[in-house]
């Protein structure tokens, strides 16, 4: 996504300057140069955030400036004077602090997620693009001992509901023994992992745990187990 924004953002400084006058011997080179300096001062930054909670846009929109969203003024401020409501998707959600300047996206859902744009065009003069991501927090693994005492290999079951950049890992003992992640963004699926392990004399009690993560949270399930144990 990061290498398409950057494509796009030169495509657009490309079409700006594509009639400006330059004085360089090397116009092509003057060009690239403009260019590049223009796109690395203000590459995308990243921003993460859990759906119901709050993210706040790190530039500071102290005096003038707005917020735009996927190329849609949001929100904006002049002379200190806010209006957040320029869309319907935002009302009552997006707020401007006038002390700090900055703008706040609180109540998030997995549809905020996109390209935010920051200008402040007075005094603490800047412009930055943040590239959202929103995810559902994880639910709690469910981990089953599927284990039969006829086999010599012990087996379990490690399940959970699908979220967006979901990972299930199974450990013994802090180890880990099998990871699966999930390539679907559909909730209403759910991911599971299988493990087999070959059954050994050693009768010690043996710690397993299912581990469902993404980047906003993570759920541990564990139990406690003989049925690795040959009987004898």
């Amino acid at each position: 996504f990061i290498w398409s924004t950057t494509v796009t953002l030169l495509l657009t400084k490309l079409r700006s300057y594509s009639n400006m006058r330059t004085h360089f011997h090397h116009p092509s080179l003057s060009l690239l140069f403009l260019l590049i300096s223009e796109i690395f001062s203000s590459s995308v930054q990243d921003l993460i955030g859990a759906v119901g909670d709050s993210v706040t846009f790190p530039l500071s929109v102290p005096v003038s400036g707005n917020i735009i969203y996927n190329s849609n003024t949001v929100g904006q401020v002049l002379n200190k004077q806010s209006d957040t409501e320029l869309s319907e998707k935002f009302v009552n959600r997006l707020q401007w602090v006038s002390q700090s300047g900055f703008f706040t996206l609180s109540d998030l859902r997995t549809d905020d997620s996109g390209l935010y744009t920051l200008q402040s065009t007075k005094e603490q003069k800047g412009k930055q693009d943040y590239q959202l991501e929103v995810y559902e927090r994880v639910s709690a693994p469910q981990l089953m001992n599927t284990t039969s005492s006829s086999s010599e290999f012990c087996s379990f079951l490690c399940s959970v509901r699908n979220v967006r950049g979901l990972k299930l890992s199974v450990y013994e003992d802090g180890v880990l023994l099998n990871r699966s992640s999930s390539s679907s963004n559909t909730s209403d699926i759910t991911l599971n992992l299988h493990l087999e392990i070959k059954k050994t004399n050693n009768h010690r009690e043996r710690t397993f745990s299912c581990v469902a993560s993404n980047p906003v949270s993570n759920k541990t399930t564990s139990i406690l187990t003989h049925s690795c144990s040959l009987n004898t």
